[in-house]
């Protein structure tokens, strides 16, 4: 191709020859191009297939990123086709965590018999001095929502910014309305078991706004007061509780079993243990 373009100048630019260049190039990069998709094609597979050692399988990587560093999140495998590009990776999350938050369909209904309590919960209490004081035990090392609105800042404007909030604050109860620029969140993937390279074996993690968080945060724990002070939780309930855990709840078995174990006769004990996959992606919105 040079010497079709030395000839193309040294022989006064003729269109004829201008012709044969432009031929030649758009062979030559047809080419390149399908050679490299054939290159990456069978690193693909190799990567793919089991019986690559350790070894090969980070000499192929380190050969695809050269010297650029390589990101936390590895190449995906998709059905034989390994996807390095971010956006391309990002859109196959986003359709993987997009199709668990959709409902379950099913013939289950609520039992027709439930008892009411005897308590009701008919307001949310806002008061400027809690929100002021939730405002200023926020963590500035936090990370902020797609409206870079930061804890920093909002730490900064303080006083200022009560009311404000409180108005924003009061429309929503007033209206049953939660604004949807606070439902939005920035979403990172985080590896939680088996193969990396599978994007199902991420889960998300949600960051979302923080003006949003504050107003949940004012009605959670109005709610979980009221719930508390009427004894409406069950004493047994560790989750989601503070000053509760996971090791109650193994002191309070292993006690029901050796308890059982101490009876005469020795009595039988059952126990029922469920883990629900992806539970709460799969409550109604």
């Amino acid at each position: 191709m040079n010497k079709l373009y030395d000839y193309f100048i040294s022989n006064g630019k003729q269109n004829i020859d201008y012709q044969r260049v432009l031929e030649a190039t758009n062979n030559l990069n047809h080419t390149i191009n399908f050679s490299k998709s054939e290159y990456y094609r069978r690193l693909s597979l190799k990567l793919s297939n089991t019986k690559t050692s350790p070894k090969a399988y980070w000499t192929i990587l380190k050969s695809i990123f050269s010297n650029k560093k390589i990101p936390k999140i590895p190449p995906l495998f998709v059905n034989n086709n390994v996807i390095s590009d971010f956006k391309e990776k990002a859109s196959l999350f986003n359709f993987h965590f997009a199709k668990q938050c959709s409902k379950l369909i099913n013939n289950s209904a609520l039992p027709d018999q439930i008892i009411p309590s005897v308590f009701s919960f008919s307001s949310i209490d806002l008061n400027e001095d809690n929100l002021l004081s939730l405002i200023r035990s926020l963590n500035v090392s936090k990370s902020h929502g797609h409206d870079r609105i930061s804890i920093r800042m909002i730490k900064m404007c303080d006083k200022s910014i009560l009311k404000p909030l409180m108005i924003i604050f009061r429309n929503c109860l007033n209206d049953g309305i939660f604004p949807m620029s606070w439902k939005k969140a920035n979403i990172t993937p985080i590896h939680k078991k088996g193969d990396k390279c599978t994007n199902s074996n991420y889960r998300p993690i949600s960051v979302l706004p923080i003006c949003g968080k504050l107003f949940e945060k004012i009605i959670f724990l109005d709610l979980y007061n009221f719930l508390s002070s009427n004894e409406i939780l069950n004493i047994n309930q560790s989750g989601f509780r503070s000053g509760d855990s996971c090791t109650n709840q193994l002191s309070l078995i292993t006690h029901e079993i050796l308890k059982a174990f101490d009876s005469n006769p020795t009595l039988e004990v059952r126990g029922v243990f469920l883990d629900i996959s992806k539970a709460f992606d799969k409550v109604g919105r």
